[in-house]
Parts: C-alpha cells; structure tokens; sequence
C-alpha cells in the first residue's frame, strides 16, 4: 500500500508538472502585431492634426479681422467724425477687453481662468499696463494727423524696437537672420511713407511712440513675468486691461 500511494503521488505530481507547463505555454490572447501597436491610428492623427490646423486659421483669421475693423473705425471716429476724445476711446477699449475676458472666462470658460500669485506679480502687470495704455492712446492720437496707412507702416517696424531695446536693457542678441530680415522691414517702411500726403511731424511722433512703447512692453513682459509669475495671454490682457 506505501508503494502503491507513493506511485500514485508521483504520478500525480508529473500531470501537475506537465499541465503547468501545458498552462503556460498557451497564448495570453490574441494580440496585434508589433508594428500596428507602434504606428498607432493614422486616421485619427491626421483628423487630430487637421482640426488643429484648422483653429488656428480660425484665430488667425479672427485677429487680423478683429485688428483691421479698430484700426479703420478709429480713425473713422477721429478723423473723420470730430471725435476728439483718444484718452476716452482708449478706456472704451480697456473697458471692452474686460467685458469681453469676463465672458469667454468667467461665463462661458472658453478660456482658463487665472489669478495673480504674489503683490510682485500684480506691480509688474500694473507697469505693464501702464505701457499698453500709452501705446494705446499715442495710436488712437496719431489718426488724428497721419492716414491708416501712415500708422501700419510704421507699425510695422516693432521687431525693430523690440530687438534694439531687447540689447538695450537685457542684452539679448538674436541670430544674424534674425538681424537680416531687419532691413527689408525698416526700409520697406520708410520707403513706404516717403511721399505720404498727409503725413505730419505730429502724426510720426505719435506714430513712433506707438511702435516704441510697444516693443518696449514685449520687452519687459518677457522679463517681469517668468516661472509661477508667467500667465497666458488672455489672462495677461486681461490684468492689463483692468
């Protein structure tokens, strides 16, 4: 009887051995091949990239639309319409810019939401401010003595501003392209408005200083507001705007 039980419990433990193994190397699932698993889904990468594409262009589209249709009732309410209130214009469009920050973040939240994180923080978006709203009002000042497209070609110079102050108060030099692409810019606006009907010494200073404290405020932006200070830019306009 001790052989008989001993025979048995090894036999036992051989069909346990050989069902283990049987268990083992049965397949876990069935499962796609490697390259399929790596590459991903085609379609829905390029419907992904395609809709990306697709609201940028939309945002594009909507600033340069939204830009164009201030700049032209500016200088319709200015020169045209005996409006000789820029201070006053320049609040509405501060006034403007919260109503309508409110909305996209506070009513409809199309937008995320931030708040200022120290006193620091809340000193330096207030001497920003302070250089958008004179560049504001130096703009809307210079439509009344100089013509739309008096104002856009001189605008157009800001990188030149911003580069020259940016080596001025921080030392920061750009690659040599950077530098190259310069001069058709500045000399495209100043051949531009050579033979510029309306053009005046008041309308070119308050265009320059327009274009100055523009550059001069993306200059500073980058350096004030930088790690936890750092907001994005609906949220920075709207602190500015306030």
């Amino acid at each position: 009887s001790a052989r008989a039980s001993e025979t048995r419990g090894k036999t036992m433990t051989k069909a346990n051995g050989v069902r283990n193994v049987v268990i083992s190397l049965q397949p876990e699932g069935p499962r796609l091949p490697l390259s399929r698993e790596r590459k991903g889904n085609p379609l829905g990468d390029s419907r992904s990239s395609g809709s990306a594409t697709l609201r940028f262009l939309m945002w594009v589209g909507l600033y340069y639309g939204s830009n164009s249709f201030v700049v032209l009732t500016n200088k319709q309410l200015i020169s045209q319409m005996g409006f000789q209130f820029p201070i006053l214009l320049t609040c509405m469009h501060m006034t403007s810019t919260i109503f309508f920050s409110y909305l996209m973040m506070d009513v409809y939240q199309v937008l995320k939401k931030e708040h200022l994180a120290s006193a620091g923080q809340r000193r330096h978006i207030g001497l920003l401010a302070a250089m958008f709203a004179v560049s504001l009002m130096c703009g809307n000042w210079s439509f009344r003595y100089a013509s739309v497209a008096f104002a856009q070609m001189i605008g157009a110079s800001t990188p030149f501003f911003v580069s020259v102050l940016g080596f001025i108060f921080f030392g920061t030099v750009f690659r040599w392209q950077v530098y190259a692409t310069l001069f058709p810019i500045v000399g495209g606006a100043m051949i531009s408005t050579y033979g510029e009907l309306n053009l005046t010494i008041l309308g070119l200073f308050f265009q320059l200083a327009a274009t100055f404290t523009r550059g001069l405020k993306t200059v500073w932006q980058g350096h004030l507001l930088q790690g936890e200070e750092k907001l994005n830019s609906p949220n920075l306009l709207r602190y500015m705007a306030m």
